[in-house]
């Protein structure tokens, strides 16, 4: 299935493609009847819906921009960038405020799974519901973890370049946004620069480029906007 997938989004044209080809394959292995896409925001950092399937409007308005600390599914998965699953939204806490909302739409189960490329850069979040009690089992929620990679991995290529919805597209390059992760783990110019079989000072000037699109003036300042937009995580190895 990954090569598949891998291949099919490959051959996409452009970004609604790769979305839509995502949320159709997703709702198929879940048997889900409802789902969205939502994409990071670059310049404010939120959760916006962007390809979605069997929502009505009141749903789609209500959700269009969800926020860090947000109670729902996909605001969790934001904040702990991992799969956050609410099996009955009727007996989930944090959902309260926005609960009545989610029942109306028919839904009473959620799963939502960030999109987070292989080297740690956190793009968006893909949320599959369910109008009836749902805990996925293992393997469930393993395939759609697995869809949720590859398609991130078409997605940054495609985002770093074609704005969508009114969204700006990403000033960064998708080489510069692989650094910018290297960079929160903690690593320096030559060990990037071994890391991806190019020289320090190719890092150094990437790291420069990204600096300057980003109007920041060193290294500490460009994480912190990375961090502050919700873009990477400050971890180390």
């Amino acid at each position: 299935m990954r090569n598949t997938l891998s291949e099919s989004l490959q051959s996409c044209h452009d970004l609604t493609s790769v979305l839509n080809l995502t949320l159709d394959t997703s709702l198929q292995v879940t048997d889900a009847a409802f789902g969205n896409i939502q994409l990071v925001n670059w310049r404010t950092g939120c959760l916006e819906i962007v390809v979605q399937h069997g929502f009505d409007d009141t749903f789609l308005n209500f959700f269009q921009r969800v926020t860090l600390d947000d109670g729902s599914a996909c605001g969790r998965a934001l904040r702990a960038k991992r799969t956050i699953t609410i099996a009955d939204v009727r007996n989930d806490e944090d959902i309260a405020p926005c609960r009545n909302v989610v029942l109306n739409a028919g839904v009473l189960a959620v799963q939502s799974t960030p999109l987070i490329t292989t080297s740690g850069i956190l793009l968006g979040m893909l949320s599959v519901h369910f109008p009836a009690k749902h805990c996925p089992s293992h393997r469930e929620s393993s395939v759609v973890n697995s869809i949720a990679q590859i398609a991130a991995e078409a997605i940054i290529v495609r985002r770093t370049r074609q704005p969508m919805n009114g969204m700006a597209a990403s000033p960064l390059s998708t080489r510069e946004y692989e650094i910018l992760q290297w960079i929160a783990r903690g690593k320096s110019s030559p060990e990037i620069g071994e890391i991806l079989n190019i020289s320090k000072r190719t890092v150094d000037q990437h790291v420069s480029n990204a600096c300057d699109k980003l109007g920041v003036a060193n290294r500490l300042q460009l994480i912190a906007i990375a961090v502050r937009d919700n873009l990477v995580s400050v971890q180390s190895e």
